[in-house]
Protein backbone atom coordinates (compact mmCIF):
# COMPACT_ATOMS: atom_id res chain seq x y z
CA UNK A 1 0.00 0.00 0.00
CA UNK A 2 1.18 3.49 -0.78
CA UNK A 3 -0.41 4.93 2.36
CA UNK A 4 -0.73 3.00 5.60
CA UNK A 5 -3.85 5.01 6.52
CA UNK A 6 -5.65 8.20 5.36
CA UNK A 7 -4.13 10.18 8.22
CA UNK A 8 -0.67 9.55 6.74
CA UNK A 9 -1.61 11.45 3.59
CA UNK A 10 -0.61 15.07 3.13
CA UNK A 11 -3.54 17.12 1.89
CA UNK A 12 -3.62 20.05 -0.53
CA UNK A 13 -6.79 21.86 -1.59
CA UNK A 14 -7.00 23.99 -4.74
CA UNK A 15 -9.69 25.87 -6.61
CA UNK A 16 -12.78 27.86 -5.56
CA UNK A 17 -15.29 26.52 -3.04
CA UNK A 18 -17.71 25.44 -5.76
CA UNK A 19 -15.00 23.57 -7.70
CA UNK A 20 -12.69 22.30 -4.96
CA UNK A 21 -9.94 19.88 -5.91
CA UNK A 22 -8.18 17.89 -3.20
CA UNK A 23 -4.83 16.15 -3.62
CA UNK A 24 -3.38 13.58 -1.23
CA UNK A 25 0.34 12.84 -1.24
CA UNK A 26 2.41 10.07 0.28
CA UNK A 27 5.36 10.92 2.51
CA UNK A 28 8.56 11.16 0.41
CA UNK A 29 11.15 8.66 1.60
CA UNK A 30 14.82 9.66 1.65
CA UNK A 31 15.69 8.05 -1.68
CA UNK A 32 12.50 9.43 -3.23
CA UNK A 33 13.50 12.98 -2.35
CA UNK A 34 16.67 12.56 -4.39
CA UNK A 35 14.70 10.91 -7.18
CA UNK A 36 12.33 13.88 -7.22
CA UNK A 37 15.14 16.44 -7.43
CA UNK A 38 16.78 14.50 -10.22
CA UNK A 39 13.48 14.25 -12.13
CA UNK A 40 12.90 18.00 -11.84
CA UNK A 41 16.41 18.76 -13.05
CA UNK A 42 16.09 16.29 -15.93
CA UNK A 43 12.82 17.99 -16.97
CA UNK A 44 14.58 21.35 -17.14
CA UNK A 45 13.63 22.70 -13.72
CA UNK A 46 16.14 25.21 -12.41
CA UNK A 47 15.93 27.81 -9.65
CA UNK A 48 18.31 30.73 -9.27
CA UNK A 49 16.84 32.58 -6.31
CA UNK A 50 16.18 36.30 -5.80
CA UNK A 51 19.80 37.18 -5.05
CA UNK A 52 21.11 35.71 -8.30
CA UNK A 53 18.28 37.33 -10.25
CA UNK A 54 19.09 40.74 -8.81
CA UNK A 55 22.78 40.21 -9.64
CA UNK A 56 21.86 39.41 -13.23
CA UNK A 57 19.51 42.38 -13.37
CA UNK A 58 22.31 44.69 -12.23
CA UNK A 59 24.70 43.17 -14.76
CA UNK A 60 22.12 43.73 -17.49
CA UNK A 61 21.67 47.37 -16.47
CA UNK A 62 25.42 47.94 -16.58
CA UNK A 63 25.65 46.43 -20.06
CA UNK A 64 22.60 48.21 -21.47
CA UNK A 65 23.53 51.54 -19.93
CA UNK A 66 27.25 51.34 -20.64
CA UNK A 67 27.10 54.53 -22.73
CA UNK A 68 24.59 56.35 -20.50
CA UNK A 69 25.57 59.08 -18.02
CA UNK A 70 26.98 57.55 -14.86
CA UNK A 71 24.44 59.29 -12.65
CA UNK A 72 21.53 57.81 -14.64
CA UNK A 73 23.01 54.31 -14.51
CA UNK A 74 23.78 54.61 -10.80
CA UNK A 75 20.21 55.72 -10.06
CA UNK A 76 18.85 52.53 -11.60
CA UNK A 77 21.42 50.34 -9.85
CA UNK A 78 20.61 52.04 -6.56
CA UNK A 79 16.95 51.14 -7.03
CA UNK A 80 17.92 47.49 -7.38
CA UNK A 81 20.13 47.56 -4.29
CA UNK A 82 17.40 49.22 -2.23
CA UNK A 83 15.09 46.36 -3.15
CA UNK A 84 17.78 43.82 -2.23
CA UNK A 85 18.27 45.48 1.17
CA UNK A 86 14.55 45.26 1.88
CA UNK A 87 14.49 41.56 1.00
CA UNK A 88 17.56 40.76 3.14
CA UNK A 89 16.10 42.63 6.09
CA UNK A 90 12.77 40.85 5.74
CA UNK A 91 14.51 37.48 5.56
CA UNK A 92 16.37 38.19 8.80
CA UNK A 93 13.18 39.41 10.46
CA UNK A 94 11.23 36.31 9.42
CA UNK A 95 13.40 34.11 11.64
CA UNK A 96 12.79 36.19 14.75
CA UNK A 97 9.34 37.75 14.44
CA UNK A 98 6.64 36.67 16.88
CA UNK A 99 3.45 36.51 14.81
CA UNK A 100 1.39 36.46 18.01
CA UNK A 101 2.79 39.84 18.98
CA UNK A 102 0.53 42.43 17.36
CA UNK A 103 3.23 45.10 16.99
CA UNK A 104 5.77 42.68 15.49
CA UNK A 105 3.19 41.13 13.20
CA UNK A 106 2.10 44.55 11.96
CA UNK A 107 5.71 45.57 11.31
CA UNK A 108 6.34 42.36 9.38
CA UNK A 109 3.29 42.94 7.17
CA UNK A 110 4.30 46.56 6.53
CA UNK A 111 7.79 45.50 5.47
CA UNK A 112 6.31 42.85 3.20
CA UNK A 113 4.18 45.51 1.54
CA UNK A 114 7.27 47.70 1.12
CA UNK A 115 8.98 44.83 -0.70
CA UNK A 116 5.95 44.38 -2.95
CA UNK A 117 5.93 48.09 -3.80
CA UNK A 118 9.67 48.07 -4.43
CA UNK A 119 9.32 45.04 -6.69
CA UNK A 120 6.62 46.77 -8.68
CA UNK A 121 8.92 49.74 -9.14
CA UNK A 122 11.52 47.40 -10.67
CA UNK A 123 9.05 46.04 -13.20
CA UNK A 124 9.91 48.48 -16.00
CA UNK A 125 13.62 47.86 -15.42
CA UNK A 126 13.09 44.11 -15.55
CA UNK A 127 11.10 44.37 -18.79
CA UNK A 128 13.81 46.37 -20.52
CA UNK A 129 16.63 44.13 -19.29
CA UNK A 130 14.67 41.00 -20.27
CA UNK A 131 14.31 42.35 -23.81
CA UNK A 132 17.98 43.26 -24.21
CA UNK A 133 19.98 40.95 -21.95
CA UNK A 134 19.53 37.23 -22.78
CA UNK A 135 21.12 35.92 -19.60
CA UNK A 136 18.54 37.63 -17.39
CA UNK A 137 15.72 36.63 -19.74
CA UNK A 138 16.75 32.96 -19.46
CA UNK A 139 16.96 33.13 -15.68
CA UNK A 140 13.54 34.73 -15.51
CA UNK A 141 12.14 31.99 -17.73
CA UNK A 142 13.70 29.33 -15.50
CA UNK A 143 12.05 30.85 -12.43
CA UNK A 144 8.70 31.22 -14.17
CA UNK A 145 8.35 27.55 -15.06
CA UNK A 146 10.15 25.93 -12.14
CA UNK A 147 7.20 25.35 -9.81
CA UNK A 148 5.06 23.98 -12.62
CA UNK A 149 7.77 21.46 -13.48
CA UNK A 150 8.21 20.59 -9.81
CA UNK A 151 4.46 20.16 -9.48
CA UNK A 152 4.22 17.81 -12.44
CA UNK A 153 7.10 15.66 -11.21
CA UNK A 154 5.83 15.77 -7.63
CA UNK A 155 2.36 14.63 -8.69
CA UNK A 156 3.82 11.90 -10.85
CA UNK A 157 5.86 10.48 -7.94
CA UNK A 158 3.83 11.22 -4.80
CA UNK A 159 0.16 11.82 -5.63
CA UNK A 160 -1.84 8.82 -4.39
CA UNK A 161 -5.46 10.00 -4.31
CA UNK A 162 -7.62 12.95 -5.29
CA UNK A 163 -11.12 14.33 -4.83
CA UNK A 164 -13.20 16.53 -7.10
CA UNK A 165 -12.31 14.76 -10.36
CA UNK A 166 -14.63 12.86 -12.69
CA UNK A 167 -12.18 10.01 -13.22
CA UNK A 168 -10.39 7.90 -10.61
CA UNK A 169 -6.69 8.54 -10.13
CA UNK A 170 -4.53 5.98 -11.87
CA UNK A 171 -0.96 4.91 -11.15
CA UNK A 172 1.15 2.40 -13.07
CA UNK A 173 4.67 1.15 -12.43
CA UNK A 174 4.88 3.23 -9.28
CA UNK A 175 4.04 6.60 -10.85
CA UNK A 176 0.99 8.60 -11.88
CA UNK A 177 -0.20 7.75 -15.38
CA UNK A 178 0.06 10.33 -18.15
CA UNK A 179 -3.75 10.47 -18.40
CA UNK A 180 -4.15 11.32 -14.70
CA UNK A 181 -1.34 13.85 -14.84
CA UNK A 182 -2.98 15.53 -17.81
CA UNK A 183 -6.24 15.85 -15.84
CA UNK A 184 -4.63 18.14 -13.27
CA UNK A 185 -5.41 21.80 -14.09
CA UNK A 186 -2.36 23.81 -15.07
CA UNK A 187 -3.01 26.34 -12.32
CA UNK A 188 -2.71 23.64 -9.64
CA UNK A 189 0.77 22.47 -10.60
CA UNK A 190 2.66 25.33 -8.94
CA UNK A 191 0.78 24.75 -5.68
CA UNK A 192 1.62 21.05 -5.88
CA UNK A 193 5.28 21.88 -6.49
CA UNK A 194 5.33 24.10 -3.39
CA UNK A 195 3.63 21.39 -1.35
CA UNK A 196 6.18 18.75 -2.34
CA UNK A 197 9.02 21.17 -1.62
CA UNK A 198 7.53 21.69 1.84
CA UNK A 199 7.28 17.94 2.49
CA UNK A 200 10.85 17.29 1.38
CA UNK A 201 12.22 19.98 3.68
CA UNK A 202 10.31 18.95 6.80
CA UNK A 203 11.50 16.49 9.40
CA UNK A 204 9.78 13.13 9.73
CA UNK A 205 7.68 14.25 12.70
CA UNK A 206 6.72 17.53 10.98
CA UNK A 207 5.63 15.68 7.82
CA UNK A 208 3.02 13.77 9.81
CA UNK A 209 1.51 17.03 11.01
CA UNK A 210 2.02 19.15 7.90
CA UNK A 211 -0.82 21.19 6.42
CA UNK A 212 -1.29 22.58 2.95
CA UNK A 213 0.75 25.74 2.28
CA UNK A 214 -0.81 28.99 1.24
CA UNK A 215 0.58 28.91 -2.25
CA UNK A 216 -0.20 32.18 -3.92
CA UNK A 217 2.01 34.26 -6.15
CA UNK A 218 1.73 37.95 -6.82
CA UNK A 219 2.48 39.47 -10.19
CA UNK A 220 4.39 42.69 -10.60
CA UNK A 221 2.67 45.68 -12.09
CA UNK A 222 4.05 48.62 -13.97
CA UNK A 223 4.71 51.59 -11.70
CA UNK A 224 4.89 55.15 -12.90
CA UNK A 225 7.66 55.81 -10.39
CA UNK A 226 10.06 53.31 -11.97
CA UNK A 227 13.21 54.81 -13.48
CA UNK A 228 13.69 54.18 -17.18
CA UNK A 229 16.89 52.62 -18.47
CA UNK A 230 18.46 54.97 -20.96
Amino acid sequence: MLLSSPKDAHRLECGPDDDRRVYLFKTPEVYERHKFRRAVAAAGGRRHGPGALLNALSAGVREIMADSPAEARDAVLRKIEEHRALMVAQGALASTVDIDDEAQSKMFVEKARAIETSGQELFVIECQVTAAYPRFAQMQADEEVYWGIAGAEGARLFLTAWEGFDEPLQRADGVLTSASLAAIPEEDLSAIGLKIDQLIRLSGRQRKNSSSPAASRSAGETSNTSPTIQ
